[in-house]
């Protein structure tokens, strides 16, 4: 089967630079000068800006490059967010070639083999698309996932509009607070927004981080209510938290204006399971605590939704869950340790110290007993 050129596309926070990538989505990527990708599917070719990484001083023998973190590299690890096996990248990337190898109508068939790492929004999707291939075998590539997600859409849409609409009422009754100006003013912008929101067809035009910045620039005067109004913008549904913004996105186009493809649609079903490194303490919010005693191996999604959330602003949406799944992820560590799989002498009290790390920044509310 014909590749196309290779391409080059930023990957994540990391410091990486770039990644060549071989592209098979004929339709849409060939020849096209991509510069931004989803940071997910590929594996990291060179880094940039070790030297700018800093070390804790209480651990500098603990130093380590996020990427370099060795717990997510082995098989089956519980995410300490929601609890489901991760992929580690090699797994992933065994995946990704079956699909290289393969035509569209074959792609259901192999993710069916992958599904039980598939993240719970992916799931739900797959388990849509699978529904909806059985209700119409007269689709002209049987099995085909772009053709199933189209179908899905006309049923999906309407769910995610309502969601939507919800989150500008609660914004509506905001402004009912404001000083007329500023009512005036957001009232405006929402009347706008609520026009995108209603719109149908191939390409919905509501895009959610342009509308969070229009958002964050209209002047409020009452810092709480400025910073309510964020909050509520932040809480639009994604395509990584509902699973009908997952399939309304990926039946729509992509940032060239262009159909996702199947085999696209094949990759992102799974690329959210790849595990990924995380930071107790956030990185962006306090640096300099680059080493083991401050990472946890998570789903690159789960990593996404955490975002910079202080530690228990995180733990606390949703403390039964995180209890159970904290505890499974470093059960799984300490017995890859124990085992003498890890042979990195460094990594000999890393539950230990990862642990005390929570127990630290939860300034002791949480309390993980092996």
């Amino acid at each position: 089967m014909k590749i196309a050129p290779l391409q080059t596309a930023k990957i994540n926070n990391y410091g990486i630079n770039s990644v060549n990538l071989p592209c098979k989505n004929k339709q849409n990527q060939i020849n096209k000068n991509i510069t931004e990708l989803p940071n997910t599917y590929y594996m990291p070719v060179s880094f940039t800006g070790r030297e700018n990484r800093t070390y804790s001083t209480d651990n500098q023998d603990l130093f380590e490059i996020p990427s370099d973190f060795q717990i997510g590299k082995f098989k089956d690890v519980p995410c300490p967010a929601c609890g489901r096996k991760m992929l580690n990248k090699d797994m992933f990337l065994r995946f990704k070639k079956e699909i290289d190898a393969s035509e569209p109508q074959e792609y259901m068939s192999i993710l069916e083999r992958w599904q039980d790492y598939m993240m719970p929004v992916e799931l739900k999707a797959f388990e849509d698309i699978k529904q909806c291939a059985k209700e119409h075998p007269e689709m002209s590539v049987p099995n085909d996932l772009r053709t199933s997600l189209v179908i899905l859409r006309n049923s999906k849409l309407p769910q995610l509009q309502a969601v939507q609409m919800k989150r500008v009422k609660k914004m509506r009754s905001l402004a009912r607070t404001l000083p007329e100006e500023e009512k005036v003013v957001l009232n405006s912008k929402l009347d706008k927004l609520q026009k995108i929101i209603k719109k149908t067809g191939e390409e919905s035009p509501f895009r959610r981080k342009i509308m969070i910045d229009k958002i964050s620039k209209i002047k409020i005067s009452n810092p709480n209510k400025y910073k309510k109004l964020q909050t509520i913008a932040a809480s639009f549904p994604t395509s990584n938290d509902i699973h009908s913004a997952w399939i309304v996105k990926y039946s729509g186009k992509n940032k060239l204006g262009e159909d996702w493809s199947s085999y696209d649609i094949a990759l992102r079903l799974l690329a959210s399971s790849v595990a990924n490194t995380d930071h107790i303490r956030a990185y962006s919010t306090d640096p300099g605590h680059d080493d083991i005693s401050n990472y946890m191996s998570m789903h690159t999604g789960c990593n996404t939704r955490k975002s910079n959330k202080p530690f228990l602003q995180w733990y606390y949406e949703d403390k039964n869950l995180r209890n159970k799944s904290l505890k499974a992820y470093f059960e799984k560590a300490d017995e890859i340790i124990s085992s003498g799989e890890l042979s990195s002498p460094k990594y000999r009290d890393y539950v230990a110290k990862a642990t005390q790390t929570i127990f630290e920044v939860s300034k002791g509310k949480v309390n993980i007993k092996l």
